[in-house]
């Protein structure tokens, strides 16, 4: 047990509390964190995972549990939670949605431990909609949800390279009263007698029917196509994502979608968030954005097949993938796209392509990924990263703002979570967000999920309304799978 005994202090401001993490180092337990987090989270909380290609688990796992701040904002900031975090909060009336919530984290002095990436923080999503908040030309439809976010009192971090489990309480000025360290180890001793009554669960998935709606139907979402297209013809865009939302009749237990969605579609970014009247719940292929350590990196998804019956048809559906001119031109113009956010926010001459057009597999499709990073210059923060890389142009078209300025124009309802990014703010500096695709909203009165095809110049309407329904598959089996309705 110790207080950060290897840590990293920096230069303190007098004027804000300590937070300061109580931490317990154990042996990595011989079960799935996903089975872990189902038996002792109680109420709000997350779990976090990140699964590299098919099957790889990588290299860290993380678990949030008993929220100190819950922060939603709309029109106004509405924040819940325990008091003397509350208070010691400095969140300004005029900054952006972004800013609040890294204010946040920027509120408190830390210690940082010397477990890497991320030990403590803010997590949650910001909704697609805070582009009005970037862009004024874009104008914000109705009053959506902009962000949600949490700070946990406990935290289990999976170090599975190192085979080690972290459990952390969080702590606000125990440097002035020690009464604090010795009662945040008992909690954690509550909370690894807890860990030892787990077991592994067998879970049996039984597909079930189910019936949901589209808030456009095939001839809507087609002549918006048309319309996309007509504005790609003119010269006004290069491309566009038109995206169109499912409501899924669904009615058992969110946690079974992840579960179902773990075992259909493990990918890079793996989110249960429960906020406690929604869930937002993903298996999500691509990155938005990462910062670690001053390192600035994003991994560009764009093209898509579905998966081959055989292996054999795989490979030639890969082939076909790289050799589609047109499926390129919109990747190559993406990385572009991604170059130039990174360039904004990287020293000078520190942007790379370090990987280019590769193919990595999920379930249902395949996609061509790259991978870009920098380095960030030392006198922006977290805050501008985001705004630069949101939303991805992955998402949205090129360029970005005529892009969503057009978005707004075809698309009949706020996009709220879908094309937003889900992920963390680390009290550390440390920051990673996934964009919002693949991702169910688990509400009590509606469960949904959204898909989007990006269009350019050589889009046929028909095919474009085949790639949503593809990207809907895995999302709708695991509704199938979780229960669905009999």
């Amino acid at each position: 047990m110790f207080v950060d005994s290897e840590c990293k202090t920096k230069k303190m401001d007098k004027e804000k509390p300590i937070i300061a993490p109580v931490i317990r180092e154990l042996e990595l337990p011989d079960l799935k964190p996903m089975d872990i987090y189902e038996e002792i989270a109680s109420g709000p909380g997350f779990l976090l995972e990140s699964r590299e290609g098919e099957e790889k688990l990588s290299r860290f796992s993380f678990i949030g549990l008993k929220p100190i701040i819950q922060t939603k904002i709309d029109n106004e900031i509405k924040i819940d939670g325990d008091a003397e975090y509350i208070e010691a909060l400095d969140i300004k009336e005029e900054s952006t949605t972004i800013d609040k919530i890294n204010q946040i984290t920027t509120s408190f002095n830390h210690i940082t431990s010397r477990i890497p990436r991320f030990d403590g923080g803010a997590v949650g999503y910001f909704s697609y909609d805070i582009v009005s908040e970037l862009h004024k030309s874009i104008k914000r439809k109705g009053n959506p949800i902009l962000a949600e976010f949490m700070v946990c009192r406990q935290y289990l971090v999976f170090d599975h390279k190192e085979e080690t489990l972290y459990l952390i309480e969080i702590t606000v000025n125990s440097d002035k009263n020690p009464e604090k360290i010795d009662k945040a180890k008992k909690r954690l001793d509550k909370l690894e007698k807890k860990l030892r009554k787990c077991k592994q669960k067998n879970r049996e998935f039984k597909e079930n029917t189910i019936s949901f709606e589209s808030n456009m139907n095939r001839y809507e979402y087609m002549e918006a196509v048309k319309k996309a297209k007509k504005h790609i013809v003119e010269g006004d865009i290069f491309q566009a994502v038109i995206s169109r939302r499912l409501d899924v009749e669904f009615n058992g237990n969110p946690f079974n979608l992840y579960a179902a969605l773990d075992k259909i579609n493990p990918s890079p970014y793996m989110y249960y968030v429960d906020f406690g009247d929604q869930k937002i719940i993903g298996s999500s292929p691509e990155m938005l954005v990462r910062v670690q350590d001053g390192e600035v990196m994003t991994v560009p998804i764009a093209g898509t097949r579905k998966r081959g019956e055989t292996d054999e048809k795989d490979r030639e559906l890969s082939r076909e993938l790289l050799n589609d001119e047109k499926e390129m031109a919109e990747h190559v113009m993406l990385v572009d796209l991604a170059r130039n956010d990174l360039g904004r926010i990287s020293k000078f001459g520190s942007v790379k392509v370090e990987e280019f057009s590769v193919i990595e597999k999920f379930s249902h499709v395949q996609h061509i990924t790259s991978k870009v990073t920098g380095q960030l210059k030392k006198e922006l923060g977290l805050p501008e990263v985001l705004k630069s890389c949101f939303p991805a142009g992955t998402v949205s078209g090129a360029p970005k703002i005529r892009a969503m300025e057009i978005i707004n124009e075809l698309e009949p309802e706020p996009r709220g979570a879908y094309a937003g990014a889900v992920g963390y703010i680390g009290f550390n500096g440390n920051m990673d967000f996934a964009i919002a695709i693949r991702t169910i909203l688990s509400k009590k009165d509606r469960t949904s999920l959204q898909l989007g095809a990006g269009i350019v110049h050589d889009s046929k309407p028909a095919r474009e309304w085949e790639e949503t329904k593809e990207k809907g598959m895995a999302g709708l089996k695991a509704i199938k799978l979780a229960g669905g309705q009999e």
